[in-house]
Formats: structure tokens, C-alpha cells, sequence
């Protein structure tokens, strides 16, 4: 431990006097029986690792408390129900929780308690797929529509970001479509690159590049079905970069002048 340069992993509080409760649900049961590839248990340990070796500049202030693993069980309807409850204890002893993965089926006992903690939740999955699968059985495909068909999410009040055609079906838009659920695909995410990363890399090029990235422009969450603005374009301003012919003049000629400023 240095004194002059503390580190995150240091700074840990206990629970009583803690705001933010961080807890891991390391299974990835779901996603095998989705067939996907095993390793998503290693989640919560390798983020811990890399997340106490930051830096408290600007969270001094912020009291974090590790509050452990929830332990998987037989099965991954009994695992969920642990874990569904120990994340509504954290929220009753007024915790913000961080949750760690894990399969992304914990989504469901994650929203679930929270929706039986505070009502009318707010809900994003940033993913390619949907997640709203009508499978009898649950897994990391499955989460969105148990918690639609459960009642506990409201459509109108779920986002989909980032999702790509090729990893969707059309019938699980159409379900979200009669959800009132707001899809915001891949293709309609603002791209952002940081200007001196495109120069560099169309630089060492040589040859006119291609910059590329995603990101999403701020929205508003209203007591109602949230709007999201126009979406900010951002081109490289070098002639010679791909990604400058792309958008039309007026989007360049604004990221010049961002750039200049």
C-alpha cells in the first residue's frame, strides 16, 4: 500500500456504513444450457482483480463494500432464488448493488428484486442479441421475456441497444415490437472515435483508413416512455479517412469545428 496512491481494492468499507454493495454471481449454467461456451464463472474474480487495482481519485468519498459471491447451487433456478434474495437484502438495508457475472441470465433474479424493491423499473440490455427467447427452460437467452411475461418489467420501459440483425430473430423483434419495447440497433448508434486515435491509425496506414466505433448519445428516462434525442455523428475530419465519406458534409464540417475547439 502506498499512502500517496491508494487503490480501490484498499479503500473497502464495511457494511453497515457502506452506500454501494458489489456482489457476484459466478455460474455460467445458463449459457451452457443456451449452448454457449463456458468461462463467464471467471467474471466476477477477473473484474475484481482488475477493478482494485484502480485508483480512488474522485471516489474518496464513495463507500464500496464487497458483500462476497452468491454460491451456485444444484440448479440454476435455485442459484437465481439465492441470489434474487440476497440482492432484495441488500436494496431493504438501503444499498446501491453492483452485480458481477456470471451468465447474463442473472439479469432476471437481478431486475426481479429490484422491481420488488422499488416498483417500476427502468431496464437496458446492451447486447447483440434480444435475450427475449420463449424457451422452457431458463438461460442467458431467456431473462427480458421472464421478466416481461412476469410483469415485473414494464415493456415501454425496456431498451435494446446495440443489437445486429444477424444475431436476432425476427420473431423475437415482433414480440418486442407488441411490447412496446424501444430496439435501438447497432447501425443507429452514434459513432464516436476519438480524433487523435483515427489520425494515428490512418497515419500509420499510410492509406486512406477506416474509423470505426459505437457509442450512445445521452437520452432522458421520464416517468413516461423515454425519448432519445438525435443522435450526435462524429467523422474524422481527415480527407483521406474512410470514415469521412461516410456522413454527409455538414456532420464533417461539425466535427472539424469540435476538433478545432
Amino acid at each position: 500500500m502506498r499512502p500517496d496512491d491508494p487503490r480501490l481494492g484498499e479503500r473497502l468499507s464495511d457494511y453497515a456504513t457502506a452506500q454501494v454493495a458489489i456482489l457476484g454471481c459466478p455460474q455460467d449454467e445458463g449459457v451452457q444450457r443456451n449452448g454457449g461456451r463456458p468461462g463467464a464463472a471467471q467474471g466476477p474474480a477477473e473484474i475484481r482483480r482488475a477493478l482494485y487495482k484502480l485508483t480512488v481519485n474522485g471516489l474518496e468519498s464513495l463507500r464500496i463494500h464487497d458483500a462476497g459471491d452468491t454460491a451456485p447451487l444444484a440448479t440454476l433456478e435455485e442459484t437465481h432464488a439465492a441470489h434474487e434474495a440476497a440482492v432484495v437484502k441488500l436494496l431493504a438495508d438501503g444499498k446501491r448493488v453492483i452485480v458481477l457475472g456470471g451468465g447474463n441470465d442473472i439479469s432476471y433474479p437481478d431486475c426481479a428484486a429490484l422491481a420488488k424493491d422499488a416498483g417500476d423499473v427502468l431496464a437496458f440490455n446492451v447486447d447483440a442479441h434480444f435475450d427475449v427467447r420463449p424457451d422452457a427452460s431458463r438461460n442467458s437467452g431467456t431473462p427480458y421475456r421472464q421478466l416481461l411475461e412476469e410483469g415485473l418489467l414494464k415493456g415501454a420501459r425496456f431498451f435494446e441497444l446495440g443489437s445486429q440483425a444477424f444475431c436476432t430473430a425476427a420473431e423475437h423483434a415482433q414480440y418486442l415490437k407488441e411490447k412496446r419495447a424501444t430496439v435501438v440497433p447497432l447501425r443507429r448508434c452514434a459513432p464516436r472515435v476519438p480524433r487523435a486515435w483515427c489520425a494515428a491509425r490512418c497515419a500509420r496506414r499510410k492509406a486512406p483508413g477506416r474509423c470505426s466505433g459505437a457509442s450512445i448519445s445521452t437520452w432522458s428516462t421520464p416517468a413516461t416512455r423515454p425519448v432519445f434525442p438525435r443522435p450526435i455523428l462524429w467523422a474524422c475530419p481527415a480527407p483521406s479517412c474512410a470514415s469521412s465519406r461516410r456522413w454527409p458534409a455538414r456532420s464533417r464540417a461539425r466535427a472539424s469545428s469540435s476538433s478545432a475547439r
